[in-house]
C-alpha cells in the first residue's frame, strides 16, 4: 500500500493540534518539554494543512524507512547500520535485530519521559505502516468523543459508546487503498452490534486516542498505540496457521479441526465415517 508521506503527516499535524486542546496535566507538560521540538513547524494551531505542508515539507524525510546497504552509500545519523553473517537463521537475527534497535531506538527518541533529539532536523514517523482510513476514524472519535467527554471528567465506556454511535452514524467510507478494492468497515455503525461488542470498541478506541495523543505531545507519531492483546491477536493470527505453498484455501486440518471431523488422528467424513 503506497500512502504518500503528506498524507500521513497530515495525521500527526492534526494530532499534535488536539494536543493542545486535551484538559491533560500530562500531556500538556509533553508539550511544554517538547516545544523546542516542534518550534520548525512553526505556527501549525492555525490556517489551513495544505498551506502549511508547502512551507514545512522539507522537514520529513522522503525515503523508505527501511532499504538495504550496500557499503558505498554515506552513513547517516538517522538510521542503525548492521552487519549480519549468513550463518545466523532468520529467526535468531529477528531477535538480534529487535533487541538491538530498540535500545538504540530507545536512547535516541525518549528518554526519562523527555524527547532527547531529532535527527539533522529531519522528522520521522515512528512506523511506517499507517492505513489512513483507520487514522481517519482514529481522529474523528479523538476529536468528537474522546476530548469532548475527558474535559467534562468523564472517564467511563457508556457515555463515549453512545456519543460515538451517534459521531458515526453518518460517517461515509473512507480508504486508502485503490479504487474498487474493499474499504474499511465503519466502527460503531451496523445493527448487528451487540452492546458488548461495543464496549469493547469503545474502550480500544479510548486506548488509541490515549496513546496517540501521548506519543504526538513526545514527539513521535503515531508511536506504539495499540492494546497488547490487540497486537498479541495479530501475531497469533499470523503464525497460527501456516499457508500451504499450493493451497487454494486454507488446510485440511484446519476444517476437520474446526468442524470436528478429526476424531483420534483419523481423518472422518460425514458421507462414509471411518
Amino acid at each position: 500500500m503506497n500512502i504518500s508521506l503528506k498524507t500521513k503527516v497530515k495525521y500527526w499535524y492534526y494530532f499534535l493540534r488536539l494536543c493542545h486542546k486535551i484538559n491533560d496535566p500530562v500531556i500538556q507538560d509533553n508539550l511544554k518539554k517538547s516545544k523546542s521540538l516542534y518550534k520548525r513547524w512553526g505556527d501549525y494551531q492555525s490556517g489551513s494543512y495544505e498551506n502549511w505542508w508547502k512551507e514545512h515539507s522539507h522537514l520529513f524525510s522522503r525515503k523508505d524507512s527501511i532499504e538495504k546497504f550496500y557499503g558505498n552509500e554515506p552513513i547517516e545519523k538517522d538510521s542503525l547500520y548492521i552487519k549480519i553473517p549468513y550463518r545466523y537463521s532468520p529467526s535468531t537475527v529477528s531477535r538480534i535485530v529487535l533487541r538491538m534497535y530498540k535500545e538504540e531506538h530507545d536512547k535516541r527518541i525518549v528518554k526519562d519521559g523527555k524527547v532527547k533529539k531529532v535527527y539533522d532536523g529531519v522528522f520521522q514517523l515512528s512506523t511506517t505502516d499507517i492505513q489512513t482510513s483507520q487514522f481517519n476514524y482514529y481522529l474523528r472519535f479523538t476529536r468528537d468523543v474522546y476530548i469532548e467527554l475527558m474535559n467534562m471528567g468523564i472517564v467511563g465506556t457508556q457515555k463515549y459508546r453512545i456519543l460515538s454511535e451517534k459521531v458515526f452514524k453518518n460517517q461515509k467510507l473512507k480508504s486508502s487503498r485503490k479504487k474498487g478494492e474493499v474499504k474499511r468497515q465503519i466502527p460503531f455503525v451496523g445493527t448487528s452490534q451487540t452492546v458488548e461488542n461495543l464496549d469493547r470498541l469503545t474502550r480500544r478506541y479510548k486506548t488509541y486516542s490515549k496513546n496517540i495523543l501521548m506519543n504526538v505531545s513526545q514527539g513521535m507519531f503515531p508511536g506504539d498505540y495499540e492494546e497488547v492483546g490487540i497486537k498479541n491477536q495479530v501475531e497469533k493470527r499470523k503464525t497460527e496457521f501456516k499457508i500451504r505453498k499450493f493451497s487454494k484455501g486454507p488446510s485440511k486440518t484446519r476444517i476437520h479441526k474446526k468442524t470436528g471431523l478429526v476424531q483420534d488422528g483419523l481423518w472422518t467424513d460425514k458421507r462414509n465415517k471411518l
